[in-house]
């Protein structure tokens, strides 16, 4: 599963419409209501996200040259990548 943190001022509004399967869109709302629900989910994945919109997925466990870098949730800062955003161009960092 991959996550979909954005606000609610519509800058992601076409990742939200086309989110391909196995991805949740969560709001970072302006009620209460949002607000919790969103800092539910994160509490969940024990992860927080650096900025908006961000897509959080999991990264398995891997070994590099006998270096291990342990399981654990990335964010990719897609308010970092050139627009138009595109699920072709997020997930190909994935």
């Amino acid at each position: 599963m991959m996550y979909l943190f954005h606000n609610i001022y519509g800058d992601a509004a076409e990742l939200i419409v086309s989110a391909p399967d196995g991805v949740e869109c969560v709001p970072w709302g302006p009620t209460a209501e949002a607000e919790a629900a969103r800092n539910v989910k994160l509490a969940e994945l024990n992860a927080s996200i650096s900025a908006l919109p961000a897509l959080l997925y999991w990264r398995d466990e891997v070994t590099i040259e006998d270096v291990t870098i342990p399981a654990h949730w990335r964010e990719i800062r897609i308010c970092d990548l050139p627009q138009p955003w595109t699920w072709e161009q997020i997930l190909s960092l994935t």
